[in-house]
């Protein structure tokens, strides 16, 4: 839970579907050894994230969906919410799926374990970047070339708990709490830039059911919220569900890295000044 949220809007939601789907995981036996000690975190909220990461952990492909919410503080300091609905597709190791629809855009984003691209319907653009590698390194690679970060990837990572417990400062079992009507374990956790919760199935089948982050350092601490459906553990899915075929009339744009977004803007800045002093 370390990275903020600009692309991909929503990588989460887990609500098991029937049909369609291989074997549920098997029950989760928790390793002592594996659970991270940390002073301020309670055992229990640490014991609930580990065996719900774990259970995850084992599908080897998931579907599921996320309806999400995201504050916006205006400049005049008045908050607004908008939301959307994230689609997720997932075959471990190396290929990922996800579609948003919401108020601000609509997007398509695709790893097919040798090509990102992401699709902008709202503007009809598609940018493609060449990388190999496992989702773990699409989503970094992601995060540290371009900027973007993904909302609750800690998900779909390979270990999902190593990530998560990562940065914990604080963490406490809330208490048992119903989301859509199922029971959940409700915990808290702290880190320097964030407070986020999470609501666990408290069941054999430990499913991640909302999450709200609030990022406390940014004014007006704004939220992003997501509450979890439609979870599907060991589907089939075919490459075919990970290529991209551009449509007719589709423009191709350029991924700009960091380095040259920023000098960008440095000199688009700086014209606007030459051109205001010259007034």
């Amino acid at each position: 839970m370390t990275r903020q949220a600009i692309f991909f809007c929503a990588l989460a939601g887990l609500l098991v579907a029937a049909g369609g789907c291989g074997p549920k995981p098997a029950a989760i036996t928790v390793d002592k050894t594996e659970l991270v000690a940390r002073d301020g975190v309670e055992p229990k909220a640490i014991e609930i994230i580990y065996r719900a990461s774990k259970y995850l952990q084992q599908a080897k492909t998931f579907k599921f969906q996320a309806d999400v919410t995201r504050d916006v503080i205006l400049y005049d300091g008045v908050r607004v919410q908008f939301g959307g609905v994230s689609k997720i597709t997932v075959q471990r190791p190396n290929k990922l799926r996800a579609i948003f629809d919401g108020d601000e855009r609509s997007r398509r984003s695709y790893f097919d374990g040798e090509t990102l691209t992401i699709h902008s319907l709202t503007h009809n653009i598609y940018a493609q970047a060449k990388m190999s590698g496992t989702i773990d390194d699409a989503i970094d690679f992601v995060f540290e070339t371009f900027g973007f970060s993904i909302p609750l990837a800690d998900l779909v990572y390979a270990d999902p708990y190593a990530v998560l417990i990562e940065n914990v400062d604080k963490g406490y079992f809330v208490g048992r709490h119903k989301v859509n009507g199922v029971v959940c374990d409700h915990l808290a956790f702290q880190q320097d830039l964030i407070d986020w919760q999470v609501w666990i199935e408290a069941d054999k089948t430990p499913l991640v059911r909302k999450i709200v982050i609030t990022y406390k350092t940014e004014e007006g601490c704004p939220e992003y919220g997501a509450v979890l459906s439609h979870w599907k553990l060991n589907p089939l899915v075919s490459d075919a569900d990970f290529k991209f075929t551009p449509p007719a009339n589709v423009k191709e744009i350029e991924f700009l890295p960091l380095d040259k977004i920023y000098g960008a803007e440095a000199e688009s800045q700086a014209n606007e000044i030459e051109e205001e002093e010259a007034k």
